[in-house]
C-alpha cells in the first residue's frame, strides 16, 4: 500500500514540476517577446540625425590645435576628436600638413594614422 501511495505522490511531484516549467517557459517566452517590441519602439522614438555626426563617407581634417592634433569634420569647424598627439612630436612634413589643415577619407584610416602617432 506505501508502494502505491510513494509512486503516486511521485508522479504528481513529476507532473506539478513539468507544468510549472511549462508555465515559466510560456511566461518566459511572452516577455522576451514584448521586450523586443518595446525596444524597437523606442529606437524608431528617439532615431534622430544630429549636427556633427560622422557618416561613413566623412572627410576628416587634421589640424593644430593648441599645440596638439585635432580631428574636425568635413565642415572644418565640428571637433570630432581631440587627441594628447603634440604637433612638436610629428615629423616636420606631417606637421607641416597638419598645419595647412591634412585630410584623411575614411575612418579606418584616421585611426590608423592616430594609432601611429599616439606612442
Amino acid at each position: 500500500m506505501k508502494k502505491k501511495y510513494s509512486i503516486s505522490f511521485f508522479a504528481a511531484w513529476v507532473v506539478l514540476a513539468l507544468m510549472l516549467s511549462f508555465a515559466y517557459r510560456s511566461g518566459y517566452e511572452r516577455v522576451l517577446s514584448e521586450t523586443k517590441e518595446e525596444q524597437s519602439k523606442v529606437k524608431e522614438e528617439y532615431s534622430m540625425a544630429t549636427e556633427g555626426n560622422a557618416s561613413k563617407a566623412e572627410i576628416y581634417y587634421l589640424k593644430n590645435l593648441n599645440g596638439f592634433v585635432a580631428v574636425y569634420l568635413s565642415d572644418q569647424k565640428t571637433v570630432y576628436e581631440y587627441t594628447s598627439i603634440p604637433v612638436d612630436n610629428l615629423p616636420d612634413a606631417v606637421a607641416a600638413d597638419i598645419s595647412n589643415g591634412m585630410t584623411i577619407e575614411s575612418e579606418e584610416s584616421l585611426y590608423s594614422f592616430l594609432e601611429g602617432y599616439s606612442s
